[in-house]
């Protein structure tokens, strides 16, 4: 268990009610509960694990994974709770969500616009994962042939600006990076229900941009603000959105009314919040008080 999963623990429990949450084998024995990341899953563990599978405490299976990368399959009946980026799991763990403030506030529009380099490009793509199932790279490459102009960075593009971290969606390199385009190309690995990730939510949050994305649903499913992006699935082809994007980007106001959001919502990232580790550390105190 890390420092930050340690500060989460010690603010959403109280003296009362602590958990002891563990990923090593070695801690099962006194742990509330058995957590299991799918991307970290060590496969020579598992079969220790199943055979001194212990069913008097909840084994849990936190993954903010797509169905499209997932790598751990455990067998029936030996997961009792899911924490995932879906809202149907048994705990929310999101990768950010957008909240509606309390009250509204000013926001600096013309900084915002200030920011962004007529120079460059309208938008922006920094990815690793050039062969995604969903064939992000396809869109990418045909949105390139019919004239739109993104600047690529990482795997699928040119080396980005050295720095510790590029690979880190909220790094400062990578705000320092995205910031001066108008627009970034958020699109996920996969298309699947609920999950968008960091790429989406620090675009919005740090870098100041605005989002290009596949799916309008998924994202409205959330409670996102339809404002806020720009979704390719709006137009029936993709010269049509082309277009649009490109007033867009020509257009000052145009371009500042996908902002406005600003001024009402407020994003929220996970890792600054907790929510996922705060839901599951009260729930064990729930179980602990019941028994």
């Amino acid at each position: 268990m890390d420092v930050t999963t340690e500060r989460f623990l010690s603010e959403c429990c109280s003296s009362k009610s602590w958990c002891s949450i563990s990923e090593n084998p070695k801690d099962f024995s006194r742990a509330n509960a058995v957590l299991f990341h799918n991307a970290d899953f060590d496969m020579k563990y598992k079969g220790d694990v199943i055979k001194k599978r212990n069913y008097e405490i909840p084994y849990v299976l936190w993954s903010l994974e797509s169905p499209a990368n997932d790598i751990f399959r455990p067998r029936e009946n030996f997961v009792n709770w899911t924490m995932t980026y879906r809202r149907d799991s048994d705990i929310w763990y999101p990768y950010g969500r957008m909240i509606k403030r309390k009250t509204n506030v000013t926001v600096d529009f013309e900084e915002i616009w200030k920011w962004k380099k007529e120079s460059l490009p309208p938008a922006t793509w920094l990815a690793s994962n050039c062969y995604a199932a969903n064939g992000r790279s396809v869109i990418v490459a045909r949105m390139e042939e019919l004239g739109f102009k993104v600047d690529k960075w990482g795997k699928c593009g040119k080396p980005a600006p050295s720095c510790a971290g590029v690979q880190l969606q909220g790094d400062s390199c990578v705000v320092k990076l995205i910031r001066p385009y108008k627009f970034y190309l958020a699109f996920e690995n996969s298309n699947c229900v609920d999950y968008v990730t960091e790429k989406f939510y620090e675009t919005l949050l740090s870098r100041m941009a605005v989002p290009i994305v596949l799916d309008r649903k998924i994202y409205e499913d959330l409670g996102i603000p339809s404002s806020t992006f720009i979704a390719l699935s709006d137009f029936a082809t993709m010269a049509e959105a082309i277009v649009h994007i490109n007033k867009v980007a020509e257009d000052k106001n145009e371009y500042l009314k996908y902002h406005r959001w600003r001024e009402q919502y407020e994003v929220i990232p996970e890792h600054n919040d907790g929510t996922g580790f705060c839901t599951l550390c009260k729930r064990l105190a729930e179980r602990t008080e019941m028994s």
